[in-house]
C-alpha cells in the first residue's frame, strides 16, 4: 500500500511523499484543499474541538437546570411543570442523560485533539512497531 503513495501527482508537478509534505505541496502549487488538509492533523484537531465544544455546551446547559426550547415545546411544559405533572425524578434522569452524552463528547473531542497534537505530530501511526 505504501508504494501507492511513493509519488503523488499534485498540480503541474510531482513530489516525493516525505514528512514535510504540506510545505512541499504548497511550493508545488497544489490547491487550497490539499494545503489545508496537509497531513490530516488539522481536520482531526478541528473535529475534536467541535466535539469538545458540543460536549461542553451539553454539560453547561444541563447544569443550568433548564430544558432546551425544543424539549419544552414538544412536551408543552417547562422543567417545573414537568416535575409537578409526572415523576419528580424524570427531570433528574433527563439531565443525567444529557450530562452523560456531553461528557462522552467532551472526552472524545479531547482524545482527537491529543492524537492530532502528540502521536501524529511525531509520526506514530499506532500500528505495531512503526
Amino acid at each position: 500500500m505504501s508504494r501507492l503513495f511513493d509519488r503523488l501527482k499534485l498540480g503541474a508537478g510531482s513530489i516525493d511523499s516525505t514528512p514535510g509534505f504540506a510545505t512541499a505541496a504548497i511550493a508545488d502549487g497544489c490547491g487550497l484543499f490539499e494545503a489545508g488538509i496537509g497531513d490530516g492533523r488539522f481536520p482531526v484537531a478541528l473535529t475534536g474541538f467541535c466535539l469538545a465544544l458540543t460536549g461542553g455546551f451539553a454539560l453547561l446547559q444541563s447544569a443550568s437546570g433548564h430544558l432546551l426550547p425544543h424539549d419544552s415545546q414538544a412536551m408543552g411544559m417547562d422543567a417545573v411543570a414537568l416535575m409537578r405533572a409526572g415523576n419528580p425524578r424524570l427531570l433528574g434522569f433527563m439531565f443525567h442523560d444529557r450530562v452523560a452524552c456531553g461528557g462522552s463528547l467532551l472526552s472524545i473531542g479531547f482524545g482527537y485533539m491529543w492524537l492530532a497534537a502528540f502521536p501524529w505530530r511525531v509520526g506514530k501511526s499506532g500500528r505495531g512497531g512503526h
